[in-house]
């Protein structure tokens, strides 16, 4: 646990986030004293991190089955490359298309694989941060009993396909962009809201010179952005299917 701390914890490598009924005056004291002593170090690089950078085309299936597991699911991750000039604009785009994919509008994945082929009681995708120019997605689903898991990989496959012929209308862009827009207001007048938002932001790894851009890139978010976005989610990359299910399951 010490050389973890002393190889990461660096000045140049933390964020403090500090909450409370206080003043700037009173923390910058504390600040000072014990976070300026604090050595700013060259962060040691990632080799895995680039290994995925620069990974090849991958296409894996994996079966594992759990005792502990009531409900089959399945997982579809993908990592593909794209060109990030902007990464806080990219930022807004990809928020804006998980919100879409995310939702019950229809086309999203609920609307899909939960309410017309009701093939899965829950679908969600997410995606983890591996820095700019490398988008590490995963669409995820809780199956309906009884529904074989196989298909589903050729069924996620397809939604990014089709997906990529229709697009997001203008429309539904503008009204999640005006949702964003009023929660982003909303959360200014909430200590409590504000603290969270911005703790997830630092977690997602965006940087704070971005935080106080977030209205206006989601304003400046556009259906074609979008559809780029798309094109290369639906793009070939390294892939995994997963199926994670109760035990015996097989059988």
């Amino acid at each position: 646990f010490r050389s973890f701390h002393e190889r990461w914890y660096t000045k140049n490598n933390m964020t403090f986030v500090i909450y409370g009924p206080t003043t700037s005056e009173e923390v910058k004291p504390l600040v000072e004293k014990y976070l300026d002593p604090i050595p700013a170090r060259r962060i040691p690089q990632r080799g895995w991190l680039d290994a995925l950078r620069a990974f090849a085309p991958m296409d894996e299936a994996m079966f594992v089955e759990d005792p502990e597991t009531k409900r089959t699911e399945v997982y579809l991750q993908r990592i593909v490359r794209y060109p990030d000039e902007d990464a806080s604009a990219t930022s807004a785009v990809n928020t804006i298309l998980f919100d879409y994919l995310n939702s019950r509008i229809k086309g999203s994945l609920s609307d899909v694989f939960v309410e017309n082929s009701q093939i899965a009681t829950s679908v969600h995708v997410s995606a983890t941060a591996l820095g700019a120019g490398v988008m590490w997605f995963t669409i995820s689903a809780t199956l309906e009993e009884g529904v074989d898991p196989a298909p589903l990989k050729g069924a996620f496959e397809s939604f990014l396909t089709d997906l990529k012929a229709r697009g997001v209308d203008e429309a539904t862009v503008n009204r999640l962009k005006r949702r964003r827009t009023v929660e982003i207001a909303d959360a200014g007048k909430e200590p409590q809201r504000a603290l969270s938002a911005l703790t997830n932001w630092f977690f997602a790894a965006r940087s704070y010179a971005d935080w106080g851009l977030r209205a206006k890139n989601y304003e400046d978010v556009t259906p074609a952005k979008v559809q780029k976005m798309i094109d290369i989610m639906a793009s070939p990359g390294r892939q995994l299917f997963g199926v994670l299910a109760p035990k015996g399951a097989a059988e």
